[in-house]
């Protein structure tokens, strides 16, 4: 691989880094409120659409992860 495009892949693992920072933020954030839900509420519809977000959540920064782990692997 040329030096060109080893530097637009480090442009591209910048910007996933980024949005990793994001997602965990909002996660974060998400799971804070999840922690915080009255108990007498923890079986409701909005409490497990709120825990199923920050696993998703969690697993989009996996992937991304993955993602990053792959780039990184081509550009040796």
């Amino acid at each position: 691989m040329n030096k060109k495009r080893r530097e637009r892949l480090r442009e591209v693992l910048n910007s996933i880094q980024a949005i990793v920072a994001i997602l965990q933020s909002i996660c974060d954030k998400e799971e804070d409120c999840v922690d915080r839900y009255p108990e007498n509420l923890q079986n409701s519809e909005k409490y497990e659409r709120m825990e199923g977000a920050v696993e998703y959540l969690n697993e989009a920064v996996d992937k991304l992860d993955e993602v990053t782990e792959l780039i990184l692997s081509a550009m040796t």
